[in-house]
């Protein structure tokens, strides 16, 4: 019995040293410009990682002071750095089965701003060899949504907090994705809001009662089935749908937005009168990817008044026109090269347009920034062709395995 004991006792022993010896021990420093090598090089030098300090957290690390930069600029931006992401704390590990299954899983959790925000990742690899998210589950209760706002690029204070559930799976892609977002608050204000948001400085304190955002996905679009936004000052609701691409970044988003203003905003009603509705609402139509700036127009008269019809006929030709031949006999592997070169050739000529006819007059900077975006748009519609067609590959090579 006293051997037993004895060797309780020393293995207890062995395991308290050996963790206070790693604890002590552990190269801090040496880990943590390590994590900043691996994300510039990772990232072909797209981003650069900033964290105060590494320690081990269970099979994994946690981090303080974590900082994420976006180093590329986009053409006619600044260029300094764009701060993605800022943490006081990040706490990551890893699912140890599944490296050997090749489905790598990344849970953990994140503080900002005092809130805490809970997310598991799985990822595997597709038939390109190309690593992506096959399951995303993100939770966050009572989070300040000023943070929340922050992460999506939109610079307010003020005070109060949001519930937010994120479940997606997308075992073939994100183009493939089913799952849900919800996110919902009360009694939220806002204190002061960037002028370059809004176009004007509002001057005043906006409360918002009610917060209430549904955002459906089923192969791969998602749909907005319920979007309220509700206030003293004005209520907002939202409609729409984002088409969601494996890199999220280049996701499409085409919102619809109504505004229907309170008494204490009545007097900005004049400035937002080409958006004006026959139902006196202020409509909008927000699109764009997720890249960058949503642009937004307000819609006509006409198109609000016939918004319902519209919208059906409009969808059941989007319908036809997006059907894919499923058959090699519709399209064959010469045809899509050649809607490819196509594609390029197109884009070619556009630039040496563009600048042939820069060269011969002069452009103000407007100019040139609708010619980037026209660029930018051209270059998403043929990065979208190239997926179709990738996809169509895809179909045709499981159509070859069943022969086979």
């Amino acid at each position: 019995m006293k051997k037993v004991a004895l060797v309780a006792g020393a293995a207890v022993w062995f395991g308290l040293v050996f963790v206070v010896t790693f604890w002590m021990t552990f190269p801090s420093d040496t880990l943590a410009e390590r994590l900043k090598y691996e994300v510039q090089e990772g990232s072909a030098g797209a981003y650069q990682l900033q964290v105060a300090s590494v320690r081990p957290w269970w099979v994994g690390l946690s981090g303080t002071d974590v900082e994420l930069y976006n180093l590329e600029s986009r053409r006619g931006e600044d260029s300094a750095p764009k701060l993605l992401l800022a943490a006081d704390k990040v706490r990551v590990r890893v699912g140890l089965l599944s490296w050997l299954l090749q489905t790598p899983t990344v849970s953990g959790g994140m503080v900002i701003g005092g809130g805490d925000i809970a997310f598991e990742l799985q990822s595997e690899m597709d038939k390109r060899e190309r690593l992506g998210v096959s399951v995303a589950k993100v939770e966050a209760r009572e989070f300040p949504f000023i943070e929340l706002l922050g992460l999506a690029g939109i610079p307010v204070d003020g005070s109060g907090v949001l519930d937010l559930e994120i479940d997606i799976e997308a075992p073939d892609g994100m183009r493939q994705a089913e799952g849900k977002i919800e996110i919902t608050g009360t009694d939220l204000l806002i204190t002061e809001i960037d002028p370059s948001v809004v176009g004007m400085d509002l001057g005043m304190e906006i409360p918002l009662d009610d917060i209430d955002i549904v955002i459906d996905i089923t192969q791969g679009k998602a749909e907005i089935s319920r979007g309220r936004i509700r206030s003293s000052k004005a209520n907002v609701d939202l409609d729409g749908s984002l088409i969601l691409r494996d890199d999220l970044s280049r996701s499409s988003a085409n919102i619809g937005v109504v505004i229907e203003l309170g008494e204490e905003l009545a007097m900005f009603s004049a400035f937002l009168k080409d958006a004006k509705g026959t139902d006196d609402k202020f409509h909008y139509q927000c699109s764009g990817s997720l890249s960058r700036a949503p642009r937004c127009s307000a819609k006509s008269r006409s198109s609000v008044a016939g918004r319902s019809g519209s919208s059906r006929s409009s969808s059941s030709s989007r319908g036809s026109a997006t059907t894919r031949p499923s058959t090699r006999t519709e399209t064959s592997a010469e045809d899509r090269e050649r809607r490819r070169e196509e594609i390029r050739e197109r884009l070619r000529q556009r630039r040496e347009g563009a600048g042939s006819s820069s060269a011969e007059r002069p452009s103000s900077s407007s100019d040139r920034g609708r010619d980037d975006e026209e660029f930018e748009d051209e270059d998403e519609e043929f990065e979208d062709e190239d997926e179709e067609f990738e996809d169509e590959d895809e179909e045709f090579e499981d159509e070859d395995e069943e022969f086979d």
